[in-house]
């Protein structure tokens, strides 16, 4: 590809511009009821109106809705504006009277100011009323004087829309796409200027030109990263994809395996490799973020290459890639400078990921006769497969064995014994196997999963050998009465267990515990995509082979000796050849020992807004700190990556007086000041979620759209911490945190983690846990949950429990009003070998916390 020809046209368009545009930040904000964004005008002469045509290069949605006000630098403003011509490309207005010379301050994003925490509910001032009539008509636009525009100012760095946001002009772009007739054009972009816009492309680069070649400098042992911006010139791309060479210099080499495009593939939360589908419509841009892992230990010198991006509709283009190495080492491989980018490698993280048990976890043993040992538990597989026999410490759960039911008219199938038996994982932590039932109509093809921490899993899949009508398809769990004493799950809090109950799945309702305080069994249905905790934000579809269009549900039915839970999913007629897919997964409880000494010694203080706590706080007895979000050290919402001096200091100034500190870090939400915010965007909607947009200005300014917001916290002479939510299900974000974890472990010396209703499953807890355990041993896990958002909560979070150190569920508890058991089941955590600390929110002081 040629682009000579192309130079000589923009120098012209740049130079021909009918206002040079500078971009600046002024060295005191000003105040934030004028917005984010202005233009510095300069006037000459006073007179009665000025004219003033502005090629502002706007890219937020709906200019012309939002108030104008133009104040001068002495203060006074400007009465009257009558607006011309508003839209995303060019302001054309008229203002006056203009009594004194000098500067005046264009702002044309005005906002309501909301000085408070929770959900930005405001919005940008009304439009300016109407001019006076009298000034109006004296009006005569073609002799008017001209405003002189010196400068666009953002309010601060943070709030610049330069150069990346600043959209070229459609009289700019028409002669791109006459010159350049390829389908796709490619502008090669450095790290330090993620590309924003993805329907539009930067006046930078109509200035620049697409270009096939792109050269950088790295150190060695760095995460090297930079981006290609497709832009779909001509025609919609079908599945874009990259073709990568080697680097090389002479005989040394920076083989295929270290290179890597974040957006076409990568490796999931639960070490699974994929590969995603990338299509771009015409007019719309699909930035590429390339990664290069740099060895520590090769030659410095150039290195050239290739990335050859590919479509299904269109020929292939080719960017030689030029690297100098320099013979320095970067240590940290960059990830202590957040503009790098190198911390995007962490998305294919499998940091954590093992078949070994975590703290304090014995391995599982095989003891014989189906009989297995985990710590402190014991279970005996029946001939069905199912648990036959589950012993706590002596105490015997199960009246008799836990059964998976299909029953026809004709009444319950038999099945056959397991056959076709199949040992898929053996390892110290988990063990896996598969087997075959098979009845006169129906085949059962099973796999079964014990985790060293009494974790089990069941997946079946039912397939009808013969066309049968099914009256219910269910799961039987007997419990002996004795044990069978408290409850929480199938629409009831935590409770004693009543003798008779008949539920359906509504709200965040897909499991259930029944036990005492010595032994117990928590049962999770799944079966959806999605398997966390189903609060809050996260309402996925139920499991569709439980539900049956609202056939399924839940009871129980006592006898004297024995209360059985069943899980029905009610009558269905099954085709030959057809399947349908049932699981569950089973925790044994209680998880371990309860550590009394550590509930009634370790003391903790949290006070979010003034987390520091004083002298007689220390002399008093506290222990452990947790460092909430929205405050000085940790001000931005799950992103604790740009205030780390702060929290350092924070951290080391609580070690020196003999304190932990756990922070507030989870992953439902992602602040705004996330660093890699824009390549996370341009994944789609494999991390930030989709939404209806809106809510704080500085969203609705630079994401636009395509976003759902939540959390908004306010800082006075600053921008406002703006979260947006993370998409529901697993995504590479987990290996990113975990890797994030570890970090902050390391380089700050955090303590541990407080975590408030967060999204993932027990997977990435046990990821967790174990992080902590290899990286600084004594490092605490505690869960905070809210029950305004579910009856009984914990039943969301008991998969989680074998990983905690304590539960804080506290949050729109009424504890005045709960009976004793509903508090020892949902707050206490007694009977899944926990303690808990009851707290509750108190106003503008932060919480207020007993130890029971």
């Amino acid at each position: 590809m040629k682009y000579i020809s192309f130079f000589i046209v923009i120098l012209f368009i740049s130079c021909s511009s009918e206002n040079k545009q500078w971009y600046s930040i002024p060295e005191n904000p000003w105040t934030e009821n004028l917005g984010n964004h202005c233009a510095v005008l300069q006037i000459d002469k006073p007179a009665n109106a000025v004219a003033l045509n502005l090629v502002w290069r706007r890219h937020d949605r709906n200019p012309d809705a939002k108030q104008f006000i133009i104040i001068h630098e002495s203060g006074d403003t400007i009465k009257n504006i009558h607006r011309i011509q508003v839209d995303n490309e060019r302001c054309k207005l008229v203002f006056g009277p203009v009594e004194k010379t000098g500067k005046y301050f264009f702002y044309y994003l005005p906002y309501m100011v909301q000085k408070e925490y929770g959900f930005y509910n405001k919005g940008y001032l009304k439009l300016e009323i109407e001019p006076e009539s009298s000034w109006l008509d004296k009006l005569e636009i073609s002799k008017l004087p001209k405003a002189k525009l010196l400068e666009f100012q953002s309010r601060t760095t943070f709030d610049s829309f330069y150069p990346m946001e600043i959209i070229a002009l459609k009289s700019e772009k028409n002669p791109l796409l006459n010159i350049h007739k390829n389908d796709f054009l490619v502008f090669p972009e450095s790290r330090k200027l993620p590309i924003r816009m993805l329907d539009e492309i930067s006046q930078k680069w109509i200035e620049s030109g697409p270009s096939n070649e792109f050269e950088g400098e790295v150190q060695k042992n760095e995460y090297y990263t930079f981006q290609l911006g497709v832009f779909a010139a001509q025609k919609d791309l079908d599945d874009l994809k990259v073709e990568f060479t080697s680097l090389k210099n002479g005989e040394a080499e920076i083989p295929l395996s270290k290179l890597t495009c974040f957006n076409t593939g990568g490796i999931g939360p639960y070490e699974e490799p994929f590969i995603k589908l990338v299509d771009v419509e015409k007019g719309n841009v699909q930035p590429l973020w390339i990664g290069i892992d740099i060895p520590e230990n090769i030659a410095g010198g150039n290195y050239t290459g290739a990335v050859k991006i590919i479509t299904g509709n269109t020929e292939p283009q080719t960017i030689n890639i030029k690297l100098k190495i320099s013979n320095e080492i970067l240590a940290d491989r960059g990830d202590g400078e957040t503009w790098r980018h190198s911390r995007l490698r962490w998305l294919n993280s499998t940091l954590g990921i093992d078949d070994k048990p975590a703290n304090p976890f014995q391995p599982i043993k095989f003891l014989g006769e189906k009989t297995y040992s985990f710590t402190g538990k014991k279970m005996k597989l029946a001939n069905n497969g199912f648990p036959g026999s589950i012993v706590v410490k002596g105490t015997e759960i199960l009246n008799r064995p836990i059964s998976f039911v299909i029953e026809t008219e004709k009444g319950k199938e038999q099945f056959s014994e397991p056959q076709n038996v199949q040992l898929l994982k053996n390892e110290t932590g988990i063990m896996q196997g598969a087997w075959e039932s098979i009845s006169e109509n129906i085949k059962i093809s099973e796999i079964g999963t014990i985790e060293a921490d009494g974790f089990i899993n069941y997946k079946l899949k039912v397939e009808a050998l013969n066309s049968v009508k099914a009256k219910d398809i269910r799961l039987e769990i007997p419990f002996k009465s004795k044990v069978a004493k408290y409850m929480m799950g199938m629409d009831l809090p935590g409770t004693t267990v009543p003798k008779n109950q008949n539920a359906k799945w509504k709200g965040p309702h897909d499991s259930f515990w029944i036990g005492s305080a010595h032994a117990g069994l928590w049962c999770e249905l799944r079966g959806s995509d999605y398997s966390g905790p189903l609060l809050n934000l996260y309402h996925p579809e139920y499991p569709e082979s439980w539900f049956n269009g609202d056939k399924g549900g839940f009871k129980i039915e006592s006898t004297n000796e024995e209360l059985k839970a069943i899980v029905y999913s009610g009558s269905r007629d099954l085709k030959k050849g057809e399947e349908l897919d049932f699981e569950w997964s089973m925790l044994i409880t209680p998880v371990r020992d309860i550590n009394y000494k550590s509930q009634f010694t370790d003391r903790y203080y949290h006070n979010g807004g003034n987390p520091l706590p004083s002298d007689e706080d220390l002399e008093s007895g506290v222990k452990i700190v947790n460092l909430h979000h929205a405050n000085n050290y940790n001000p931005h919402i799950n992103y604790p990556f740009i205030a780390v001096d702060s929290m350092k200091w924070f951290v080391d100034k609580m070690h020196e007086k003999g304190q932990k500190v756990k922070i507030y870090y989870t992953i439902r939400e992602l602040t705004n000041y996330t660093s890699e915010i824009w390549a996370l965007r341009s994944l789609g909607d494999e991390i930030l979620g989709n939404g209806r947009g809106g809510a704080y200005p500085w969203l609705r300014e630079h994401l636009i759209s395509g976003y759902h917001p939540l959390w908004y916290q306010w800082f006075p002479d600053k921008s406002a911490d703006a979260s947006i939510v993370n998409a529901p299900g697993d995504s590479r974000w987990y290996n990113y945190y975990i890797e994030g974890l570890e970090w902050l472990v390391k380089n700050v010396g955090i303590d541990g983690l407080y975590l408030d209703d967060v999204s993932y499953d027990r997977r990435t807890v046990k990821r967790i846990r174990k992080v902590l355990d290899n990286t600084k041993p004594g490092c605490l896990l505690d869960l905070h949950s809210n029950t305004g958002f579910s009856k009984g909560p914990a039943t969301q979070y008991t998969g989680f429990f074998p990983y905690m150190d304590k539960l804080w569920f506290g949050e729109s508890f009424q504890y005045n009003k709960m009976s004793p058991e509903n508090w020892l089941v949902e707050v206490s955590g007694i009977p899944f070998g926990l303690m808990g600390i009851c707290c509750k929110a108190v106003e503008t002081v932060g919480w207020e916390c007993c130890l029971e």
